[in-house]
């Protein structure tokens, strides 16, 4: 006997919970321009550099070169500002490094000469505020004049604090230059910060120009670096042309998790665009794990935009586990709203495990009396 579907009812209002973010969240370096604010770790009393802290502009002093050996380094802490710290005397440093006047007078120095604020940042002797201001500096350094950022950086010594330097450089650069940021990120010695900021800078460039980055990135040498990218590129190609993303991921991805992390990512875009294609696609996808993750980012997307349409895809779906996991998904979604039509859905599905899950997720969604 077959089951009939439920009414849908009016179209509700409600948010989309997607169960795959995509790869990646990065934090973007350009929002730092803005809001940076650097912590400051402990630093000990008495360290020249330091306690003098935030520099101003500095007059009549030449521009300063990076330094390029322990004992440049060392000469590097004599360059500091002859200032105090006006209405902050009583105040530690650590706590005095986190306020804006701090910031303030940082990006002041990186205004009137940058070279000689990053030899500052980059001599000072405590390494967590060594890295937090050597950041600062080159971001907004970066932002300004990118060629002279990006040569004083990789003219450093190698070293965790330039990887991570080259890092935030490439990112800045990656909307505007992409093949100067991919080439800065391939300089980063350490294996997972080149990886992630490559992926990156893979996904800020498959933004702004997918087919050239697709080129790149189809020349880099096979391996987890590769796989990051494309994985990166396939979501940037989703969001413009989600056909073309499938294709992709097939070809550039190996089979496997990343694969099905990318089969994921892609529905949640499509399905933004074109529910009812997107649907097609992952009618084939053979039963399991993927094809049930991509059924339900695909029915709350869909649920949102056109209710009926999802309540009608998922009546002509044959009775299996495809359909217990389209209908429990959109009777859990619709149980933020109407908890008896959600109720009604999650009534269709066959597999009692499946049915008993959701039944108690969508009491759990129900609205309260008060809503």
């Amino acid at each position: 006997m077959s089951r009939k579907a439920p009414s849908s009812g009016p179209q509700p209002h409600w948010a989309s919970r997607p169960l795959f973010l995509a790869l990646g969240s990065s934090l973007l370096l350009l929002s730092v321009l803005a809001f940076y604010r650097p912590t400051s770790a402990p630093v000990a009393d008495g360290i020249a550099g330091v306690d003098d802290l935030p520099p101003p502009p500095l007059e009549n002093t030449a521009p300063a070169q990076p330094p390029r050996s322990r004992a440049d380094r060392s000469s590097a802490l004599l360059i500091k500002p002859n200032v105090h710290r006006p209405d902050h005397d009583s105040q530690p440093a650590s706590d005095w490094g986190r306020s804006e006047e701090y910031t303030d007078r940082i990006r002041q120095w990186v205004t009137t000469d940058p070279a000689q604020a990053a030899t500052w940042a980059f001599g000072l002797p405590d390494p967590e505020l060594r890295r937090q201001c050597g950041e600062l500096v080159v971001v907004l350094w970066a932002a300004a004049d990118p060629e002279a950022a990006s040569n004083w950086v990789v003219n450093l010594d190698p070293g965790e604090l330039r990887d991570v330097l080259l890092s935030a450089v490439a990112q800045v650069r990656a909307a505007a230059d992409p093949p100067a940021a991919a080439f800065l990120a391939s300089l980063i010695a350490t294996d997972r910060v080149r990886e992630n900021t490559l992926a990156q800078v893979a996904l800020t460039w498959g933004a702004v120009a997918p087919e050239t980055a697709a080129a790149w990135a189809a020349h880099l040498e096979p391996g987890p670096t590769r796989n990051r990218v494309w994985q990166q590129l396939v979501v940037a190609f989703a969001e413009q042309d989600p056909s073309q993303a499938v294709k992709l991921a097939l070809e550039y991805l190996p089979s496997g998790p990343e694969q099905d992390a990318a089969a994921v990512a892609i529905t949640q875009r499509w399905a933004q665009s074109d529910p009812a294609s997107a649907a097609a696609w992952i009618e084939q996808f053979p039963a399991g794990p993927v094809r049930a993750a991509a059924t339900e980012n695909l029915v709350r997307i869909w649920a949102r935009q056109d209710l009926a349409g999802v309540a009608a895809w998922i009546e002509q779906q044959p009775d299996d586990g495809a359909r217990d996991q389209a209908a429990a998904t959109l009777g859990y979604t619709l149980s933020a709203q109407n908890s008896e039509a959600g109720q009604a859905w999650i009534g269709l599905v066959a597999d009692p495990r499946l049915q008993h899950q959701y039944r108690q997720a969508a009491l759990r969604n129900r609205p309260s009396a008060g809503d």
